[in-house]
């Protein structure tokens, strides 16, 4: 009837993990603007982010690479 062995791989990717990441991401950018809402400066949210982006990109690619 429906076999899965043709479908192309990018719809065989998993769909958890990938939705578990994008509402983190939004989780924390607004976590990050509503910590700095009354003190509104631009370098300090950057290293926010950077302080978020960087480890989550190396962690990203290592859990890639293993899995």
């Amino acid at each position: 009837m429906f076999d899965e062995n043709h479908l192309p791989l990018f719809l065989k990717m998993p769909v958890l993990p990938l939705a578990f990441v994008f509402i983190l991401t939004i989780a924390v950018a607004y976590g990050i603007a509503w910590g700095y809402r009354n003190d509104y400066d631009g370098l300090k949210m950057l290293k926010m982010y950077l302080i978020y982006g960087l480890p989550f990109s190396i962690l990203s690619i290592f859990w890639a690479v293993l899995f």
